[in-house]
This record gives structure tokens, sequence and C-alpha cells, in this order.
């Protein structure tokens, strides 16, 4: 006779997989939908088979829903595993092959249990066990049953590895839905083990019903709190991890909670290693996480270019929880713009800049000058003649020589332009007269010095530079007096320096 206790625990654990199965065929259409849904099914077929036969009165019905029973008990590892591949993705590329060996293989085993009374290849013996709550069938298995359940037990070893292994590399928003389906899966598992180990002694005090309707209570909590099977919580795990740009999550207290792949690669192999970076080298970030607000601002680390997007992540009520930031590698970006920008800047034969942004620089550095400024100009005697001789090659030659003299003498807030043709400009500002007349002298010294063959011909030239010294005044002041120079110095025999001072 059964007990109320027995009979309450069954029915409920029947009624629990049958509210999994069909939420969770809902989801058939998902990743692992259907295998879960196949799961499910198998582990309800499972449950009621084994209550049928709690139930039964005579051997010969407990046997038969012993018999019945086994299609579930063969069927849920498999689908179990094969839910596993499918979910996690691990293997993927062999599930169908494994369908139809493992399905196979399976109907084999359950067509031998049927057909026991025949060969007797599963059973030794069946026999009653009285117990005050019920009476339970127990199975004397044969070896190569034994075989069979331990490949049951393969299938379900295998599927909750590869739960373990996902669950272990996923993100954690994601890791919970994992959790859910691992433990129902472990439960099962564990009973079904000591099942077979105390030769069913165990499923006198604990029906199987009991078990699933724990597994169910897992999966239940995984369909309805974690969003199993549900594609946008996967979806954004893929985004996260496979994103090639970087993302890095901050908690509201600028303490680093998560970083993907491509995140580390660009700024350090582990989260510590990441906030100490920060710390040390990118201040604007590290205040940025702090302030919590959205902002855009990039920066340089080991000579790469980095461009960073945060955002903030609020709550329902608009409270701020942390940041998200976005990390884009834009060296390649950078090195492009920042090439167009040497190219529309510089003057290609000399480097150094064009007449336009010359002057507009000056401008800026004059609008700013508080001190006495200079302006160098000069262009190259007889250059002409330097063109007609050796063609224009030639004279370009010239010109590359005489910008390299300019570019190795240079401060570091020197300006230095190639106004057109063979004139050039420098304009400095720092130093009195006397000390641009030297630095003046050095130039045109190093220009006049410098010699080179040219398709076997031994190429120099000279200068003739005026020099301007002034209190800031517009561009267009300083270049007439440094022009006025020039001619003077042309006058005089080129070759030379001429000065004025307007302080």
């Amino acid at each position: 006779m059964v007990t109320f206790p027995v009979l309450f625990i069954n029915l409920f654990s029947m009624l629990m997989m049958g509210v999994v199965t069909e939420v969770v065929w809902r989801f058939r259409d998902k990743g692992g939908g259907l295998q879960l849904f196949i799961a499910s099914f198998c582990m309800l077929f499972w449950a009621v088979g084994s209550f049928a036969e709690m139930i039964s009165q005579s051997l010969e019905m407990k046997i038969f829903w012993r018999n019945v029973t086994q299609i579930g008990v063969f069927y849920t590892p498999i689908a179990s595993l094969l839910f596993s591949v499918r979910y996690t993705g691990i293997g993927n590329r062999f599930h169908k092959p494994l369908i139809w060996i493992a399905y196979s293989i399976q109907s084999v085993a359950i067509l031998l249990v049927m057909t026991d009374h025949w060969h007797h290849l599963i059973r030794k013996s069946v026999f009653i066990v009285h117990d005050p709550l019920y009476e339970t069938l127990v199975v004397d298995t044969t070896i190569f049953a034994k075989c069979l359940i331990s490949l049951n037990f393969f299938y379900m070893g295998l599927s909750v590895c590869l739960l373990i292994l996902y669950a272990i590399t996923t993100a954690p928003s994601s890791r919970k839905q994992v959790l859910s389906v691992l433990f129902g899966m472990i439960i099962a598992v564990g009973y079904s083990l000591v099942k077979v180990v105390s030769n069913e002694q165990f499923a006198q005090l604990v029906p199987i019903s009991g078990v699933f309707a724990l597994s169910a209570l897992f999966m239940l909590l995984g369909i309805f709190r974690y969003d199993l099977l549900k594609i946008a919580p996967l979806a954004r795990e893929q985004v996260f991890h496979f994103l090639g740009e970087g993302l890095v999550i901050a908690s509201s207290d600028g303490t680093l909670v998560e970083a993907n792949h491509a995140a580390l690669i660009m700024l350090g192999s582990s989260l510590q290693d990441m906030e100490q970076l920060l710390l040390d080298e990118i201040p604007q970030w590290h205040a940025a996480l702090l302030e919590k607000k959205e902002k855009d601002f990039a920066f340089y680390h080991h000579q790469s270019y980095f461009h960073i997007n945060l955002y903030t992540i609020k709550n329902k009520r608009g409270t701020v929880l942390g940041t998200i930031s976005l990390v884009k590698d834009r060296t390649e970006q950078k090195q492009k713009e920042d090439l167009l920008l040497f190219r529309a800047q510089r003057d290609g034969l000399t480097h150094l800049y064009n007449r336009q942004t010359f002057i507009e620089k000056v401008e800026h550095q004059l609008k700013h000058a508080e001190n006495p400024v200079s302006l160098h100009y000069f262009d190259i005697d007889h250059f002409k003649q330097i063109n007609d001789l050796y063609g224009h090659r030639g004279g370009d030659q010239v010109l590359q020589s005489v910008g390299e003299c300019i570019r190795g003498l240079l401060g570091p807030t020197d300006l230095a332009g190639r106004l057109g043709g063979e004139e050039f400009a420098i304009f400095r500002s720092s130093g009195t007269l006397e000390e641009n007349l030297q630095w003046a002298e050095m130039l045109r010294k190093s220009i006049a010095d410098n010699v080179y063959s040219f398709e076997g011909n031994t190429l120099c030239c000279t200068v003739s530079l005026g020099l301007c010294i002034s209190s800031p005044v517009d561009f267009d002041v300083l270049y007439r007096m440094a022009d006025d120079q020039m001619y003077q110095a042309k006058k005089a025999g080129k070759n030379c320096i001429c000065s004025i001072s307007n302080t």
C-alpha cells in the first residue's frame, strides 16, 4: 500500500517535471532548447514509469513498467549530453554524428531490456522487496547490463564536465544560468550512482521522483530567474568576449570588475595589472571612473594610441551602479591621420612647415608671446644658376640639404618653414639679439660648409639671411623687416647676415 507521503512526493515531482517540460517546449527553437526539452520529457517519462511501477501490485506489472521506464533511463543521459554540447558550443561539430551513434546504442540497450525474457542478457534475476512504505522491484543485472549502465554515467559525466568548463570560462551574468542546470544534473547523477552502488536499496528510502523534483526546481530557477535558454544573455556574453574592441566594467567606486579578452590584450594580462596601469599611467581614466560621468578621451600606451568611450550603468531608478568603458585601438588610424596632417602642413621636399601652416603657427605664438621674438628669413644665393647647371633634381638636392641643416639646429620651441622656392624662415620666441645673431651664424656656416656630390659633381651653396628681433607684433610686420634685412645682406655681397632690433 502506497502511503500518502510517497504518493505526494511522486505526484508533486511529476507535476514539476510536467511544468518544466511545457516551459522548455516554448524555447525549443533556442540554442539547446530542443535537446533540453527531450531530456525533460524523458525525465518526466522516467518519473511516470517509476510511479506506475511503484503502485503496481503484481510482479509482472512491475517488470512491465520497469521496462517502459528504461526508455527514460537510457534516453535522458544522451539528451542531456546533446543539450550540453549545443548550449556550450563545445564539440558542436560532433553534434549530428553523436545523435546517430548515441541514440542508436541507447535504442539497442532499450530493445535488449524489453526482450530480456527471451535471452537474459540484461538480468540475472528479478524479485520484490517489501517495504513499510511501498514495494520495490530489485533487479540483479548482468555484466553486460552494467556496461550499458556505465555508458549512461559516462554520458552524464561528460555533460556535467562540459557545463563545468563552460561555467568557468563564461561571464558571471551567464554563469548562474549554467549552474542552475548543472546542479540539477549533479543531483540526478548522484542519486543514480548511489542507487546503482547500493543495488537499489537506496531507492527504497528516496524515490527517483523526489530527486527529479529537485532537478526541476533548479531548471525552473534557471528559466525564470536567470533567463536560461533566452538569447539575450547569451548574445551579451558573446559580444562581451568576442568583440574586437575592449570592454572594461567598473563598479561605482571605480574598481574594475571585469574586462573582456580584447581589453586584457591591449592593457594588461589581468584586472590587477590594468588597475595599476590606470593609477600609474592613465590617471584621467581612473578619475573618469570615479566621477561616473559619460565622456570620451584618448591616451598613448606603449607606443599605441587608444580612444575610450565611457558610459554609465544605471538601474531602473536611474542610480549609477558603475561604468563600462569601450576601448578602441586607434594606433593605425592615428598614424594615418598624423601622416595626412604632416603632408598637409609640411613641405614634401624639406619636411619643414609649408608657407600657410608656418604663418598660422607663428601668428598663434605671437598672440601668447610676452618677450621679444625673432624671425630669420633667407634665400639661397644663386639658386637659379644651380638649377640651370644641374637641373631641378640638383636644385632639389640643395633644398633638401638646407632643410636638414635647419632641422639640425632647431630648438624645441622654434618654428621653421619653406615659404616658397628657395626662401626659408625660422621663428624663435626666445633669446637676445646677440644670441639670435650667434644662432643665425651657426645656421649660415652649417649650410655653407655642407658639401655633397650630385651625379659626380660637387655641390655647395650659401645663403643671405635677414634677422629681425622685435616685441610681439603682427607677422606681416616681422616679415617685412626680416625681408628688408635679407636684401641688405644680398647687397652686402651675399653669404652674410644683416639684422635689426625693434624692441
